[in-house]
């Protein structure tokens, strides 16, 4: 995944005073992989292991941010893991997704502030079944 956000042509503009811009643009790119050992979800043999229908994932992303500073950009890194636990309901893909991420932003180049940090990350995802009640289109209303 890659994210561009042109902020160098960002301008305030107050009371026809325009002011300069100091953010550079903000560029992030990101990789992450998925590994589920049972993925055929909709299969509920009683001989599946639950573990095996669990979605385990880990991801990297590196980001330029907007901000310089001392003539310095501010960059953030960080690496995650989590895990999407599938829900047992009827023949349905819902999972409730747990993760967390060891992040570092910042540089102590130029008398910056370099910090670690630790995000933990909460999801939940709801999905029909096979039947996509949902979004079934009637033949009368």
């Amino acid at each position: 995944d890659m994210d561009y956000e042109p902020w160098s042509a960002f301008k305030r503009e107050f009371n026809d005073v325009v002011s300069g811009n100091d953010l550079q643009d903000y560029i992030r790119t990101a990789i992450g992989l998925q590994f589920t050992p049972h993925y055929y979800y909709y299969d509920k043999s009683p001989n599946i292991n639950y573990f095996a229908r669990v979605h385990y994932r880990i991801g990297f992303q590196y980001a330029q941010t907007s901000i310089l500073t001392n003539n310095v950009r501010v960059s953030n890194m960080e690496l995650t893991a989590g895990f999407g636990f599938p829900l047992a309901i009827k023949k349905s893909s819902a999972s409730v997704n747990l993760g967390v991420g060891l992040g570092q932003r910042g540089t102590k180049e130029n008398n910056l502030v370099k910090e670690s940090y630790v995000g933990i990350y909460f999801g939940l995802s709801l999905s029909p079944g096979v039947n996509n009640l949902w979004f079934r289109k009637r033949k009368y209303d």
